[in-house]
């Protein structure tokens, strides 16, 4: 029997494949009780073992690297990475993926709409672990590969790591008033390997002739302010040559 379109292809072996993971994750954070601050950690890396596109037995560890951190602020990020996290000897936060919730019958099928899940797990910073539900969108662009976003942002207590005492050592070396225990967590995640070389969608123009070039530039030069041509522009011209005339008998 042949398979419809749209059905997922499942490995054949039914043996589980580690998918190399790559991204980027943003946190946003409260200070002064108003104030945002938003920074990116750019690199998020590690793998998830699949058995096949329903994600049956998901396991494995996306790990968010600290020393990525860019708030955009030298300064604010240079005390972020000594008073906070090196002062809690910490290098990476860990999620390791215990199961998954809402994989449609089927799995993840090429090229479908994006998919609502929660992946269940365990983040880990500091030497503390804590419970979480992390909801996510799923798409599968090709087969091998998944894209996860963030469908809503992952709050996470930094009282929940024991890292209050770094907090308020943070918050006394930038003399802030206050900075709100919870951060907002998202991210976007590669699953797989997906080619950075497509094709764009609009093809750049092609390059013009020295002919075309030499045409255009001499349909510049008529225009007047505006890009109008024709009589306006002559008229144009003759003010500004009769308003530099008069300039040079006044000097």
């Amino acid at each position: 029997d042949k398979l419809a379109p749209d059905e997922a292809v499942e490995p054949p072996n039914g043996e589980e494949t580690t998918f190399p993971v790559t991204g980027r994750a943003e946190v946003l954070t409260i200070k002064n009780g108003e104030a945002e601050v938003k920074g990116t950690f750019s690199h998020v890396e590690g793998g998830l073992q699949l058995v096949d596109s329903s994600w049956t037995g998901i396991d494995g560890t996306v790990s968010v690297r600290l020393d990525s951190w860019d708030s955009g602020d030298a300064l604010r990020d240079e005390r972020l990475g000594r008073v906070f996290f090196q002062a809690a000897d910490s290098t990476t936060a860990d999620f390791d993926v215990a199961s998954v919730q809402g994989v449609p019958e089927g799995g993840f099928v090429v090229g479908a709409e994006p998919v609502p899940v929660t992946l269940n797990g365990q983040v880990t910073l500091a030497g503390a672990a804590v419970e979480a539900a992390w909801p996510v969108v799923v798409t599968r662009p090709l087969e091998g590969a998944y894209v996860i976003e963030s469908s809503a942002p992952l709050s996470l207590s930094i009282a929940g790591f024991g890292m209050q005492e770094q907090l308020a050592a943070l918050i006394t070396e930038c003399g802030h008033q206050s900075v709100d225990d919870a951060a907002q967590v998202t991210v976007r995640i590669e699953v797989g390997e997906i080619p950075k070389d497509e094709p764009a969608t609009t093809p750049p123009p092609a390059p013009r002739s020295e002919g075309e070039l030499g045409a255009g530039l001499k349909k510049a030069g008529k225009s007047g302010p505006g890009g109008v041509d024709g009589p306006k522009a002559g008229k144009a011209g003759k003010a500004g040559k009769a308003q530099q005339g008069g300039e040079k008998k006044g000097e």
